[in-house]
Formats: structure tokens, sequence, C-alpha cells
């Protein structure tokens, strides 16, 4: 199993992997439909270790990295313009 971050809150998701690349499989559409996201987002994977990863989310529009706060549907804004 693998853990995913988004800001505070974390998913417990299977990872299966290969030598240059992995996905998440079981409990990944649980983190889809609890994360308010917009058809034109796009989701940055940090890898913290292993089995542990952070997600951001990138709007192209606005060129800037949001960190989603789940817990009030809302994005704000995290490191500022790239």
């Amino acid at each position: 199993m693998a853990r995913v971050y988004v800001g505070e809150r974390f998913w417990n998701v299977k990872m299966e992997g290969w030598s240059d690349c992995c996905c998440f499989i079981d409990e990944w559409l649980k983190v889809v439909e609890e994360v308010p996201l917009k058809n034109e987002l796009y989701l940055v994977f940090t890898r913290i270790n292993s089995k542990t990863f952070e997600i951001y989310v990138f709007d192209p529009a606005e060129v800037f990295f949001k960190k989603v706060d789940v817990d009030k549907g809302k994005s704000k804004v995290d490191a500022g313009r790239v």
C-alpha cells in the first residue's frame, strides 16, 4: 500500500510499480471523488519516499501551484507564481 497526501488529508491506495513508473489502483477513485478538482487542472505528484506521495494541483491558467483544501472544497495558493 502507498499513502497519498493532498494537503493535510491522506488516503491509503494500492500501488503497482515497474522499473520506470507506477500507478495507483484500489482506493484511487476515492481520492478522485473526495478532492474537488476541475477538468482543466493538472496533478503534480511529489515522491516523499518509496510509498508516500504528495499531490499538488497545478492550474496552468493561473500559473500557480495550489494545495487543495479538501475539507472546505476550495483551493488556496501554496507556493506562489512559477
